[in-house]
């Protein structure tokens, strides 16, 4: 257990004797989820440009995501859940493992020559215009100025939204086209 505490750097504040387990239990549980807390930003920071470029575009605090509880349907929470974390079909992802470079990660779906990333499946390629339109139809009922931001911001919304029914809708409309 030792070992352990040394790796840990701010476990050098404890004094000596050490605390009544109970107070030592509640230090510890504090001083590990701080540190925990601290590599994951710095994995985030350090993996923003790869892999994790859009999820550290909405992810920004550590905790677990309100959406997990909020939709009951397993595949739809699946489908969801594989877009935030880039575990997904969409060239973006399919040519990293082939070898591709970034730019010729173009989208087959339409002829715009953009890269399919997680914003161009969301907002703009024209092969998903009708269910994108129902999707956003949902969207402006609860948030009528949706439509008025730039698809960063769009990102940053969808992504973080408690409401039910638009993350039901948001489910259905990647789980039929991603």
């Amino acid at each position: 257990m030792k070992s352990i505490l040394e790796m840990i750097p701010d476990i050098n504040h404890l004094s000596s004797p050490l605390p009544k387990i109970n107070s030592f239990k509640a230090n510890m549980k504090k001083i590990l989820k701080s540190y925990f807390i601290d590599l994951w930003n710095t994995e985030l920071v350090k993996h923003s440009d790869g892999k994790l470029r859009t999820y550290v575009t909405f992810k920004s605090v550590f905790g677990r995501e309100k959406y997990l509880s909020i939709i009951g349907n397993f595949e739809q929470r699946r489908s969801l859940t594989k877009l935030r974390i880039s575990s997904h079909h969409l060239r973006i992802e399919s040519g990293r493992y082939q070898g591709t470079l970034l730019n010729d990660r173009t989208c087959t779906r339409c002829n715009s020559g953009d890269v399919e990333d997680e914003y161009h499946f969301l907002f703009q390629c024209v092969k998903f215009n009708d269910d994108r339109n129902h999707l956003f139809q949902e969207i402006t009922k609860s948030c009528p100025n949706f439509l008025t931001l730039n698809a960063r911001d769009k990102l940053i919304w969808l992504m973080n939204t408690e409401d039910k029914s638009i993350l039901t809708a948001a489910c259905k409309f990647i789980s039929k086209n991603c």
